[in-house]
């Protein structure tokens, strides 16, 4: 393969994996309205399943609870919500274990669903469950709600029209093709009027609702809570519960494990070179004195800027229930950066087997011209991007604009003395 065309080749595929880490980060950009004193309706988005999710979500509950609040809007069905209902009224958990019998192998099928609700009839044990979900598990939990109320007297009720309409919303949602991931605009329509139903037998007034985060975006007219917001307008507020847990502040200080292993990865391969290599120290030696200047402040920052801001690790929560982790998709900035310090320590290891002359230290890599200036450059932009710490970001640039202008100008006086890198 041709050297220019390797270097496009690297570039394009460079190019394409920025434009999709920004086009992840800003589809995960938080949309967060928050509650205030006007407001009725408060929507929390989780990720089912995580643990620091259900101990916020009782948090704000009880908080809530005491201030008065009763009425606890779930993503659950209809029936769902109303076997919670008939529990808290119990002494023994028998409704609750059929229950999560029900839901075995979903997302809620978890000890730490079945200990948030057990800590609610514990702590706040006049909470009202609503649920607005289409009618899962019709054919098990719906069909034995619908027989309990039969034995009740009750098969002529409202409760079990609601139920009977909560499994027909639940079969016609099984024949669209959104229904494999979970995302189909008919379920976001039946939640939203389910919730503008529950919400009005319920008398309104104050209300708190927990819901997968992707139904809780307020500002997505196609979701549930946008379509609530367009009903309610300023009553409602919609945040995710990830940005309460661990909010972004790019500044907090705080030791950063990420920021000292990118800077073990910086400086590790030029340590051993200059180990190596006696001469690497006097060759690198910058001869424009202002790039010297530049990569030198900027190298600075940068160290002092991942050594003391802890925005430069990712957000991580354990997701026992289902992947094992969760992560922001933001955290693609973060992976990008890491790839290329990989290649860049690749880079110096391919380096030191074929022995190469320290003019070798200017030679492209895979395609990047100059790979020893440009992928820590190119990183640490990245990792600035990443935590959106505007130092951390400043000074890669200054140190970018430094090393890598200070390796061409050394790549172009040694192709003027007849000296061309070959690529690494």
């Amino acid at each position: 393969m041709k050297p220019k065309f390797k270097t496009i080749l690297a570039f394009s595929l460079l190019a394409l994996a920025v434009m999709l880490c920004a086009a992840l980060s800003i589809w995960d950009a938080p949309h967060d309205i928050f509650p205030n004193e006007n407001t009725a309706i408060e929507l929390y988005g989780e990720a089912h399943g995580v643990k620091e999710y259900y101990d916020l979500e009782f948090d704000i509950w009880n908080k809530l609870y005491n201030e008065g609040c009763r009425k606890l809007f779930i993503e659950l069905p209809y029936f769902g919500a109303e076997f919670l209902n008939i529990w808290m009224e119990e002494s023994t958990d028998g409704t609750l274990t059929a229950f999560f019998s029900d839901i075995r192998g979903t997302a809620g099928d978890t000890p730490l669903f079945k200990e948030f609700f057990q800590k609610i009839k514990a702590n706040c044990p006049k909470t009202v469950f609503y649920g607005t979900d289409v009618g899962h598990a019709g054919d098990t939990m719906g069909a034995r709600y619908l027989a309990y109320l039969e034995s009740a007297g009750l098969a002529s009720s409202e409760n079990y029209k609601l139920a009977e309409e909560n499994i027909r919303q639940w079969r016609e949602y099984r024949e669209d093709e959104g229904a494999q991931t979970g995302i189909a605009p008919i379920r976001e329509h039946y939640m939203a009027e389910n919730f503008k139903a529950a919400y009005e037998r319920c008398g309104g007034g104050k209300i708190m609702g927990i819901y997968g985060g992707y139904h809780v975006d307020a500002t997505n007219p196609n979701v549930m809570a946008g379509m609530l917001r367009a009903e309610y307008g300023e009553r409602l507020a919609a945040v995710q519960l990830r940005n309460l847990i661990d909010p972004r502040n790019a500044y907090d200080f705080g030791v950063s494990i990420s920021g000292i292993v990118f800077l073990l990865m910086l400086y590790i391969p030029n340590i051993v070179l200059f180990a190596k290599n006696k001469a690497a120290a006097a060759y690198l030696k910058r001869e424009n004195k202002l790039l010297f200047a530049l990569e030198s402040f900027g190298l600075f920052v940068m160290t002092a800027s991942l050594a003391l801001f802890r925005a430069f690790d990712p957000r991580i929560m354990r997701n026992p229930g289902r992947s094992g982790l969760l992560l922001d998709l933001s955290t693609s900035f973060y992976l990008l950066a890491f790839a290329l310090m990989l290649i860049y320590i690749r880079f110096y290891i391919r380096y030191h087997k074929r022995r190469r002359s320290v003019k070798g230290l200017n030679a492209a890599y895979l395609g990047f011209p100059v790979a020893r200036a440009f992928l820590p450059s190119a990183a640490a932009i990245m990792l600035g991007v990443y935590s959106q710490n505007l130092i951390m970001l400043g000074a890669a640039v200054l140190f970018a604009l430094g090393r890598i202008g200070s390796a061409l100008i050394k790549q172009k006086h040694e192709a003027a003395q007849g000296f061309r890198a070959a690529p690494i």
